[in-house]
């Protein structure tokens, strides 16, 4: 897939997450998504939560094990803080 980097893709499809976020990760609007962040943080802005833990939950997760997705703002928006995982705390 050319919008998301081999080393994501791996751990993906390792937590067999791959097939299911394939669309949006090929969509316009994911495509949109990286380009306007891209071009924040070019000017300076702090994006949250590190690229790292972005897709962390999809990663910590396997698939198969999942029963329920919870969608939400992580609302710790603080370097320190913001870990990727909604309503976590990295202590």
């Amino acid at each position: 897939m050319k919008n998301i980097s081999p080393a994501l893709e791996e751990k993906l499809l390792g937590s067999g997450w791959l097939s299911a976020l394939r669309p949006f990760f090929e969509s316009d609007e994911y495509a949109k998504i990286i380009k306007y962040l891209s071009e924040r943080s070019k000017e300076g802005v702090k994006i949250l939560p590190n690229v790292p833990d972005v897709f962390r939950a999809f990663l910590e997760t396997p698939f198969d094990k999942t029963k329920v997705v919870f969608l939400g703002t992580e609302p710790y928006a603080t370097p320190r803080l913001a870990n990727g995982l909604d309503n976590s705390l990295k202590i």
